[in-house]
């Protein structure tokens, strides 16, 4: 690849990720990852989008814009993040809000607070991931309480089908280990992929696919996300996975 189509690739990363903090969905045009995501939502008659890792609310947003109608629960553990969620999702009846962690245990656990609030995980953050993106540093820690999705779904008795979209930091195996019963009604799946160790202790992208296999999902798209400025090398993807039929 040439330093122009380099700098040309991550900048479109970039320019995506700004505006993916308003809200604003690019890129969904035919064939594009978001237009696919539509295609399912809609061919899959979801009823309920679990947003696992939802930050201020940009994914539950995107869905809104782009003509979803179904439930969404988006789950958020950062009090700070949570309070402009809730007001975001406040104004609209389909739309929940929850200010908890998503794992396989229940119980306090530690928040490790990254500078963009986006990278906040509940691993402790990997240089190679300051070095990548500057503004994700690692700014101190909170408790916050954490809960299974599964129990989460007992408490809100959510409509199957379900879209589980999850964006946790290195999290996501835990989380999907704590879903047996969600993941059991879930018709697709969006997760983010990290193809390099950014936080310690992190989940290996072959083990969350061969988990969510195991699962009856299977990959149908792949998005690039995360790039290193300098050398180019890909360090996230989102993934998305439909039940095999």
């Amino acid at each position: 690849m040439s330093l122009q189509a380099l700098i040309s690739d991550n900048a479109k990363i970039g320019i995506r990720a700004l505006l993916s903090k308003m809200g604003v969905e690019i890129g969904a045009y035919k064939g594009s990852f978001a237009q696919h995501r539509a295609k399912l939502l809609d061919g899959e008659a979801i009823a309920t989008v679990w947003d696992l890792g939802a930050h201020v609310g940009q994914f539950g947003a995107r869905l809104l814009s782009n003509g979803y109608r179904g439930g969404i629960v988006s789950v958020e553990p950062s009090p700070s993040a949570f309070a402009e969620l809730s007001r975001r999702s406040g104004r609209h009846p389909r739309w929940t809000a929850v200010e908890v962690a998503i794992s396989d245990v229940a119980g306090p656990v530690t928040l490790h607070l990254s500078a963009n609030g986006q990278s906040s995980s509940l691993l402790t953050m990997e240089q190679l991931h300051v070095v990548a993106d500057p503004k994700s540093r690692p700014t101190g820690t909170q408790v916050v309480q954490s809960m299974t999705l599964d129990r989460l779904q007992s408490s809100l008795a959510m409509s199957p089908p379900f879209f589980v979209k999850l964006d946790l930091q290195g999290g996501e195996l835990a989380a999907l280990r704590g879903a047996t019963t969600v993941l059991s009604c879930t018709s697709v799946c969006e997760v983010e992929l990290s193809l390099a160790d950014l936080y310690r202790g992190q989940s290996q992208w072959q083990e969350v696919v061969a988990l969510l296999g195991s699962a009856g999902l299977t990959i149908c798209d792949i998005e690039r996300v995360f790039a290193h400025p300098r050398s180019g090398d890909l360090l996230q993807v989102n993934a998305l996975l439909r039940r095999v039929k």
